[in-house]
């Protein structure tokens, strides 16, 4: 059984009793992007109760891309961290997932503090990663960000969000959610769970049922 918890912005105490309260119900469970920064982290894997083989997550766009170069939670954090993409398993749940996303509000962050530059995958790692996932051709698929075109006619992508912060909601788009959106066109899983919007919103696409998951909140997934 798999527990899929949402954004959590640094609320690091909540978050760890989010986890250890899942645990306890039988649930592993996936953070599935912005946890937080270095603070964060630190609170997270100091904890010696907290289970990094139970719970795990993946970076979403608002973390810390460069702690894995801190000696002093190093090999929790290799242990709680999924990496960059992939096909796994946790739970007795078999999902595919890919991290990242593009921060918005760069602008307003400071780099290597709040901001990385490398919070999207880059370019380079996209043809391993669809040529994975069209072999794979997984049933559920777990990312931070959604396909890039769900934020059209939809409540999740709001224009005066974006006009805020100098971007025409006309045209705008990344490299992520364009990505999301190739990898959805080559194979449409059955479950599609995202985060990053921090809204309650659940939608199905043809095949495929895809649900938001709001800040601090959580999705249960139970194993076949």
């Amino acid at each position: 059984m798999l527990r899929i918890v949402g954004d959590v912005h640094g609320n690091g105490l909540t978050y760890r009793t989010l986890a250890k309260r899942a645990n306890e119900e039988g649930y592993h469970t996936l953070q599935l992007g912005d946890l937080g920064f270095e603070g964060t982290y630190n609170a997270i894997l100091e904890d010696k109760e907290f289970d990094v083989s139970k719970n795990k997550f993946f970076r979403g766009n608002h973390d810390c891309y460069d702690y894995e170069n801190y000696d002093k939670n190093a090999q929790r954090f290799a242990q709680f961290n999924l990496g960059e993409f992939g096909n796994t398993q946790l739970g007795g749940v078999p999902f595919y997932f890919v991290r990242g996303a593009f921060s918005i509000d760069f602008q307003h962050r400071t780099p290597g503090v709040s901001y990385f530059y490398n919070e999207e995958l880059p370019h380079k790692m996209f043809q391993a990663l669809i040529d994975q996932y069209t072999a794979v051709k997984p049933s559920v698929m777990i990312t931070h960000e959604c396909p890039d075109f769900l934020g059209k006619g939809t409540p999740l992508k709001t224009d005066w969000i974006l006009k805020e912060f100098g971007f025409d909601p006309l045209t705008f788009n990344t490299r992520t959610g364009l990505l999301l959106q190739h990898l959805f066109e080559v194979h449409q899983p059955e479950l599609w769970i995202f985060g990053h919007y921090h809204k309650k919103w659940e939608q199905v696409v043809g095949p495929t049922r895809f649900i938001c998951v709001p800040e601090l909140d959580s999705v249960d997934i139970e194993g076949k």
